[in-house]
């Protein structure tokens, strides 16, 4: 109980003093501030970045999960590669219906 009770207090402690320290530090006027400020928000931006790279990359149809399915002998779900216009049911019977000649 002891170690957690530790952990916990400076797992709140330590960043909440080095966050105040470095807002005071970003807040002053200097030179290269705007870069200070760039490298040091780039570590908390790499990783939604990194995860929305990795969902695109999943759903590419070049390269993604339909490819992996293709490897293990299965067919690619259609909706993967089919544009989303093509897919959407309101739009396409609306499309339908104005095409034909018979409405």
């Amino acid at each position: 109980m002891e170690h957690t009770l530790v952990y916990t207090a400076l797992s709140v402690l330590l960043p909440l003093v080095f966050g105040t320290f470095a807002a005071v530090i970003f807040h002053a006027n200097f030179r290269g501030r705007g870069v200070l400020r760039a490298i040091f928000i780039m570590p908390m931006m790499a990783t939604p970045v990194a995860i929305a790279l990795v969902w695109t990359m999943m759903f590419s149809s070049a390269i993604g999960s339909s490819q992996l399915s293709a490897l293990a002998g299965r067919t690619a779900a259609p909706a993967l590669g089919v544009p989303p216009r093509d897919r959407d049911p309101v739009a396409g019977a609306g499309r339908d219906l104005a095409m034909d000649p018979r409405s």
